[in-house]
C-alpha cells in the first residue's frame, strides 16, 4: 500500500511540473494538473483504504546526519487520513476543470504546480514518522497553500494570506517547542 502512495507522490510532482511547463496553453495546463491530480488522488486513496486493513509497514532511508533519517509510517490511522485527503483531493481536482478558468490569467501552471506540491505534502506530513522531516513537510504545506490563498493578487487575499502565514508559522513554533519537550523528558 505504502508502494502506491508514493507512486501518487511522484505523480503528484510530475504533473506538478508539467502544469507549470505547459502554462502558457492554459486548457492543457488545466488538464494536465486537475487529470494528473485525480489519478494521483485516486492511488493515494486505493492506497490508503488498504493500509485500513494491513499490517503497518514502515520505510527507512539514511540521511547525512542522524536526525535527518528519512522514515515513513502507514498504519490504519494514516491510512484513513490519507484517504480523507484523496477524496477531497479528488473532488477538488474534479471541481478544478470548471473552476480553474477564471485564473487563466493568474498563471494556470502556477495553480496546478502549488496544488499538487499541497496535496503531497499533506500526505507527507501524515506519513513522517520523523520529527525533522514532518515539520520540513508541514512547512512546505504551509507556504504552499499561502501560494495558492495569495494568487488572487487582491488585498483581501493577500491580507488572509499574510494572516494565515502567521497562524501557520506559531502553529509549527508551537509543534517545534512540544518535540523538543517530549525530546528532553
Amino acid at each position: 500500500m505504502l508502494e502506491l502512495i508514493l507512486l501518487s507522490l511522484g505523480l503528484s510532482c510530475v504533473t506538478g511540473v508539467l502544469a507549470l511547463v505547459f502554462g502558457k496553453a492554459h486548457a492543457a495546463s488545466k488538464t494536465i494538473a486537475c487529470v494528473g491530480g485525480m489519478i494521483s488522488a485516486a492511488l493515494s486513496f486505493a492506497g490508503g483504504v488498504g493500509a485500513l486493513f494491513a499490517a503497518p509497514v514502515y520505510a527507512s532511508w539514511a540521511g547525512p546526519l542522524p536526525f535527518t533519517n528519512f522514515t515513513l509510517l502507514l498504519n490504519p490511522l494514516a491510512g484513513l487520513l490519507i484517504a480523507v485527503i484523496a477524496a477531497l483531493a479528488c473532488m477538488a481536482w474534479l471541481y478544478g476543470l470548471s473552476y480553474f478558468d477564471e485564473y487563466y490569467d493568474k498563471g494556470i501552471g502556477v495553480i496546478g504546480f502549488f496544488m499538487n506540491l499541497f496535496i503531497a505534502s499533506m500526505n507527507l506530513v501524515i506519513l513522517s514518522d520523523n520529527a525533522f522531516w514532518f515539520l520540513v513537510f508541514f512547512e512546505l504545506m504551509s507556504l504552499t497553500s499561502y501560494v495558492l490563498v495569495i494568487i488572487d493578487q487582491t488585498e483581501k487575499s493577500l491580507r488572509g494570506g499574510f494572516l494565515y502565514l502567521i497562524m501557520a508559522h506559531i502553529g509549527f513554533l508551537m509543534i517545534a517547542c512540544s518535540f523538543f519537550v517530549m525530546a528532553t523528558a
